[in-house]
């Protein structure tokens, strides 16, 4: 299972793929995001949550987020784009923010490592373009730098509070100044209104059951594993996904992959 899994990385434009083809799948009622991550970058939250959009919009169903642990940064930025956000016990919930570094700077630098040297270290990086050598430890950013740096995480934060705000109905003030890029707990995250309820992985699939109209035993659950392999466009220790299939439709295919999303019908990944 996924809980037993040491670390495990999931691609976000992969769960997008697969949501686009659930929304194809009729046998498919809905699907739920399993989630346990630290973040990853924009672009991987951003592909997940255009799948989930996709799928919405096409099939006018129900996509749940199911927090198992954490959903922080760019995991929350996947998680709040489904229609219900639920938390299991304990979770850790928040971190709506962009950061950027560190870009560090030794300063009169006179060993490094096991070498002592009587003048210092020099350091020398052979770079064309302005700029090209921003990073280098052994001189300072510039203030024309900086401020770069700044703007651009500026504008990345912007569209994150903007989507939460959208996606969870909270005032950009109310997320910028008062809820922060602190990490919560249960309650308070409730609070704060980035999740809807707390409950296990049976109540949320219960929940979304219910949303999509499907009896407690007229559902089965379809989901796939994988062996842990690292993508770079959305990190997760535990990712994992689910869809919900009525019930009497079966499959002869056992597929070995994990991913965030993915939907019900595995037999057309079996080619």
């Amino acid at each position: 299972s996924p809980e037993d899994m040491e670390a495990s990385y999931t691609s976000g434009y992969d769960a997008k793929r697969q949501l686009y083809e659930a929304a194809d799948d009729d046998t498919i009622k809905g699907v739920v995001l399993e989630i346990n991550s630290g973040g990853g970058t924009i672009y991987g939250a951003r592909a997940i949550a255009d799948g989930v959009e996709h799928y919405r919009s096409k099939t006018h169903r129900p996509v749940y987020a199911h927090i198992q642990g954490m959903a922080a940064s760019g995991a929350l930025w996947a998680a709040v784009s489904a229609d219900k956000v639920i938390a299991d016990y304990g979770s850790s919930i928040g971190s709506i923010g962009v950061i950027a570094g560190p870009f560090k700077y030794y300063d009169k630098v006179v060993a490094e490592g096991n070498i002592l040297t009587q003048n210092g270290i020099e350091s020398v990086i052979v770079s064309a373009g302005k700029s090209k050598d921003i990073g280098d430890p052994y001189r300072r950013l510039t203030e024309e730098e900086l401020a770069a740096l700044r703007q651009g995480v500026n504008n990345d934060y912007d569209m994150f509070l903007e989507f939460v705000s959208q996606r969870r109905g909270i005032a950009t003030d109310t997320i910028r100044n008062q809820i922060g890029a602190m990490i919560y707990d249960n309650k308070t995250a409730k609070s704060h209104k980035l999740i809807d309820d707390t409950n296990s992985k049976e109540g949320a699939y219960d929940a979304l059951a219910q949303a999509a109209q499907l009896n407690k035993d007229d559902y089965e659950v379809i989901r796939v594993y994988t062996e842990v392999t690292q993508s770079e466009d959305f990190a997760s220790e535990a990712a994992s996904g689910a869809s919900l299939r009525q019930s009497g439709i079966s499959s002869s295919c056992t597929l070995s992959q994990v991913r965030l999303a993915y939907h019900g019908d595995i037999t057309r990944l079996c080619d």
